[in-house]
């Protein structure tokens, strides 16, 4: 083998590595993002449920503010305005799962109530579905699940 088809061979080669590379970091650099999305999106609504304001479904920063939606709009604006550096892009996915934490629980609101005007009695329409929206009650029936004697009406 010369040297001239040798190089033709390395330069085949690298070209085939350098295409599966890529491919590779797109691949790994998507996982990340849904990772990211999801993960955010997750650590939102479990705070939502965990902790909502009084009377409300959900954790407010202050009163009236709910915190997916004001920390989703407040990341973007940071990372729009260079205020992440090289980690914008992270920051904007996490502002993606605050916001989509916050988009599913107004969804999930307004579709109970659309299902209610339309005289639906229905708890769960599907199986395997989400159950309905109701606003916070306390530690009381949430879901269909009634607390231990002790703790109800505590909250």
């Amino acid at each position: 083998m010369d040297l001239k088809s040798l190089s033709k061979a390395y330069d085949k080669t690298f070209g085939v590595i350098q295409a599966h590379k890529d491919k590779t970091t797109e691949f790994v650099g998507q996982g990340l993002q849904a990772t990211e999305v999801t993960g955010s999106c997750y650590l939102f609504s479990y705070a939502n449920g965990r902790s909502p304001a009084m009377n409300k479904d959900h954790h407010e920063l202050t009163e009236g503010v709910p915190t997916d939606l004001a920390i989703g709009v407040l990341g973007h604006v940071v990372a729009f305005f260079g205020g992440a550096s090289q980690y914008g892009e992270h920051l904007h996915n996490l502002s993606d799962g605050a916001l989509a934490s916050w988009s599913a629980r107004m969804g999930t609101a307004q579709g109970s109530k659309a299902r209610l005007k339309a005289g639906s009695s229905q708890k769960q329409a599907t199986p395997g579905a989400f159950p309905p929206y109701t606003a916070y009650e306390g530690a009381g029936n949430v879901a269909g699940f009634t607390p231990a004697p002790q703790y109800q009406g505590v909250g």
